[in-house]
């Protein structure tokens, strides 16, 4: 395994640690105090942020309760049904509410469970409301009963109950964790970790702690906590910082084994969105650190996602290449093989220039990409190959894979007869980008000039290429050199293996197309 994907799966595995911890589960290294430690230091990041005035529970109840009175004091309920119904319908959704959920005392349990909400299905079984006005009590009585449920999971956060109510938390991470562990033993690092696999990607490193405490959060709420849940993920990953100890050499970066778990409190910031904060703010760092030995301080458990037991690794196909800043490629390495695609006109004799591309106009046009990704994908490779050898109609065929340019496309275009055997389409090609101006990523050993990035463009944008460009390029046109790629699944696992030591957080750094046929090949 590279050392950048080392370490990746390393932190991974440091934050598995952590999990562990907090919900119980020591390691060999760790006591009672460290559990109980971890536990008081998280919640005093987190309490605040949930339980303030204007944090995301805050603003649902309030929200919530804002629905309510706008159908309880609608201005048009006379308009939209006669008289007599109009004064049902505002009699029933007055005796809804029992007033603001913040002060119904100790009724706001049954408000939010909905014990308390008037029965009204006499009504419309005699006649005397209709459906819509049904559906009119049916959303005050349903924007009540948020209102209250989100004010009672604040009023659970207060000093007095705080601890019972994560307790509870510490309980579904538990759940959390007893069931990704049971799955990597059986080796579906597939199925524990979100369909990101081990052999296609590095993890992304946050999201392992982060989703457990979101999904213990949500599902100790009910579920009712699920609409907040895009506020929950930006507190709990401003919360936690997992810092990489250890020293990075010029020469050589070397995978890390230490890391260090930091905590900071986070309450709600600006309220930039409505209806729920997406802004957090880090108001100072929590005295709580925890540093953790990969090596060292895993559970037995933990300790198989290393790769012992057939639980996989990231290194790449046999006939993969490793990762080099060199060489490049003429485009034309890959040759079938038993078992590869076949193109449906391969055996045919190919159809001259002047058939493809009268008078050396290539189909379509910016503004229609599907007449030439039609055309593209009907040529065999070796029509394509022979048209390579007109200089103005490779030009033009280059020209309308990138279209307006500005994209980086991952199967290189320079690289398409490769593609073209392969079996790829051209809508893969033309879809399967990234802009210029956001490819950017980690290089597995810093460059001459000690780059230890890639941009594609440069800094602020402009012409040109960024630092470490051409060694991202260099390092793409590998997948490709001897021994070739032979179907389309080599190319994939390849291409996985690659944005392991090039992109943050591996293949989830790629477009979304390409990272899903990347992990629904396999281990093939």
């Amino acid at each position: 395994m590279g050392d950048y994907a080392q370490t990746s799966l390393n932190e991974v595995l440091a934050q598995y640690r952590f999990m562990g911890l907090i919900c119980g589960i020591k390691g060999p290294n760790d006591s009672d105090a460290d559990v109980t430690r971890a536990r008081d230091a998280l919640m005093e990041a987190l309490s605040g942020f949930l339980e303030l005035k204007d944090g995301p529970f805050d603003a649902e109840a309030a929200q919530s309760w804002q629905e309510y009175r706008s159908l309880r004091d609608a201005p048009d309920l006379f308009e939209n049904f006669d008289p007599d119904e109009a004064l049902l319908i505002s009699d029933a959704v007055n005796r809804i509410s029992m007033g603001h959920p913040a002060d119904t005392g100790s009724y706001l349990p049954e408000i939010a469970e909905g014990s308390r909400t008037p029965d009204t299905s006499g009504y419309l079984a005699s006649g005397d409301l209709s459906p819509a006005g049904q559906a009119h009590i049916d959303r005050a009585a349903a924007a009540y009963r948020r209102a209250a449920e989100f004010e009672l999971l604040r009023r659970n956060l207060a000093a007095e109950r705080r601890r019972q109510w994560w307790n509870g938390v510490w309980d579904k991470i538990r759940s959390y964790y007893d069931e990704t562990m049971t799955l990597i033993d059986r080796g579906q690092w597939l199925m524990a970790y979100g369909r990101i696999q081990i052999d296609a990607a590095v993890f992304a490193a946050e999201e392992a702690i982060v989703g457990a405490i979101v999904a213990a959060i949500i599902a100790i709420s009910g579920g009712v906590a699920a609409v907040v849940a895009l506020a929950l993920r930006s507190a709990v990953r401003a919360a936690i910082s997992i810092v990489r100890l250890g020293s990075r050499t010029v020469r050589k970066v070397r995978a890390t084994w230490d890391f260090k778990i930091e905590l900071r409190k986070v309450e709600p910031g600006i309220l930039y969105s409505n209806p729920m904060p997406l802004d957090v703010k880090v108001t100072r760092k929590l005295d709580y650190e925890h540093t953790v030995h990969v090596d060292r301080d895993l559970t037995p458990d933990e300790a198989r996602a290393m790769g012992e037991g057939g639980q996989g690794s990231t290194r790449p196909d046999t006939d993969a290449p490793e990762p080099g800043s060199s060489g490049g490629s003429d485009g034309t390495s890959a040759a079938p093989a038993e078992g590869a695609f076949r193109h449906p006109r391969e055996g045919q004799p190919p159809r001259s220039n002047e058939e493809l591309a009268p008078g050396g106009r290539v189909p379509g046009s910016k503004r229609n990409l599907a007449a030439f990704q039609t055309w593209w994908d009907d040529l065999s490779p070796a029509e394509l190959e022979q048209l390579f050898k007109d200089d103005d109609i490779l030009s033009t065929i280059n020209r309308r894979i990138r279209g307006g340019g500005e994209e980086h496309e991952w199967l290189k275009v320079s690289q398409q007869l490769a593609h073209k055997r392969l079996g790829f389409s051209m809508k893969e090609i033309q879809q399967w980008v990234t802009a210029t101006k956001d490819a950017q990523g980690p290089l597995p050993q810093p460059t001459a000039a000690g780059h230890t990035r890639w941009r594609h463009a440069p800094e602020g944008g402009g012409k040109g290429s960024g630092p470490g460009s051409k060694t991202m390029h260099n390092a793409l046109d590998e997948l490709y050199r001897p021994p070739p790629p032979k179907t389309r699944t080599d190319l994939l696992r390849r291409m996985g293996y690659f944005a392991n030591h090039y992109l943050d957080g591996g293949v989830n750094g790629l477009p979304a197309g390409l990272r899903e046929a990347i992990l629904n090949v396999g281990d093939g």
